[in-house]
């Protein structure tokens, strides 16, 4: 007899935690998506594998896509339901495999929201205040984020054993695609880590979590969930008041790669594999997307090869004031006058 809906869902579950090795926190999340399937089966009679037919999964496929949710949200949830009838029917426990019939919508490749100017990252390391315990700790914090371009998850579950302040390197250990890496920091943010550990760490640490590098204010792991809170709270409302945009801590890891492959167009060296490298990547079509929002080189190619760029560069160089250079540019952009009437 075929199993039931929840049997093959725990089964699933079972094989994504045992042989693919996905993190809890990524099966449960398959679990939220199987059980949501398997509501929508229920009602329409099916409550054993083999009684899911294509007909099923494609009125599935149509109510997921009619509601009102993000593209990555209903791509997910879409392949979900196709991995889990695939290994269903790899393994035997469906003799068809009915997930064939869903079509999956196209990923969009969104670029970053929020990158940061120079000035903006500053001002927000300004906002911290590093005669104080915590405020010394979210200044490293921010520092590490931009300078080593890891994810803030990463940098909340790190070791003080991971942590090689003499060659300036973190090990990342079994990140987001399951490899460890080694992550760089510039010369000022292992100077500021070094404060941090004699300064903080110490006294932070005595509290029952020494082996964190950064644990939160009553000395216990900083966990990624109370670190992007207590960021939205202090730092991010000041930060939106005064640069009127907003931010979070991926922005940090946004700003770095932009960063990186700005200044290295500006010397024409191509980096983009040691930015893969450094964000952990598995594909290098991930790191790619991060050159459409490094627009420094775009814009210097702009201003010195666009037409209209190149007419305002030559009428700048003629000694006139201001306003002569504008009228110039206006009598340039005027339509010619209208030929007179014919007089046949």
């Amino acid at each position: 007899m075929s199993l039931s809906l929840e049997d093959g869902r725990d089964r699933y579950l079972d094989f994504l935690l045992a042989v693919k090795g996905v993190s809890h926190a990524r099966a449960q999340c398959c679990k939220v998506y199987l059980n949501r399937l398997i509501r929508f089966l229920q009602p329409q009679g099916v409550t054993r594998l083999d009684q899911a037919q294509r007909e099923h999964l494609a009125a599935y496929e149509a109510a997921v896509m009619a509601e009102p949710l993000k593209s990555a949200s209903k791509l997910e949830i879409l392949q979900v339901a196709m991995l889990w009838f695939g290994y269903l029917h790899d393994y035997h426990d469906c003799a068809t495999n009915p997930a064939l019939v869903i079509d999956l919508p196209r990923k969009e490749q969104l670029l970053p929201r929020t990158i940061l100017a120079t000035e903006e990252f500053l001002s927000l390391l300004s906002m911290t205040h590093p005669k104080s315990l915590l405020g010394l700790r979210d200044r490293c914090i921010f520092q590490v984020l931009y300078a080593s371009a890891m994810r803030p998850d990463e940098l909340c579950r790190m070791k003080l054993s991971q942590v090689d302040l003499a060659n300036q390197q973190f090990l990342i250990e079994r990140p987001k695609n399951k490899r460890d890496r080694i992550v760089h920091i510039d010369r000022f943010t292992a100077q500021d880590l070094r404060t941090y550990l004699a300064r903080v760490s110490a006294w932070l640490g005595s509290r029952g979590a020494a082996d964190n590098f950064f644990v939160n204010a009553y000395g216990g792991p900083l966990t990624r969930n109370a670190l992007s809170s207590y960021f939205t709270k202090a730092y991010a409302p000041r930060f939106k008041k005064r640069w009127k945009k907003p931010i979070t801590l991926y922005a940090l890891r946004h700003t770095s790669a932009t960063d990186w492959l700005d200044a290295a167009a500006a010397h024409r060296r191509d980096v983009l594999p040691y930015v893969q490298r450094q964000l952990g990547h598995e594909s290098m079509e991930s790191t790619a997307i991060y050159t459409h929002v490094a627009i420094e080189p775009l814009r210097r190619m702009f201003k010195d090869f666009h037409p209209r760029e190149r007419q305002w560069a030559a009428l700048a160089k003629i000694p006139s004031s201001p306003d002569d250079l504008r009228s110039q540019w206006d009598a340039q952009r005027k339509p010619p006058p209208p030929e007179p009437p014919s007089s046949t």
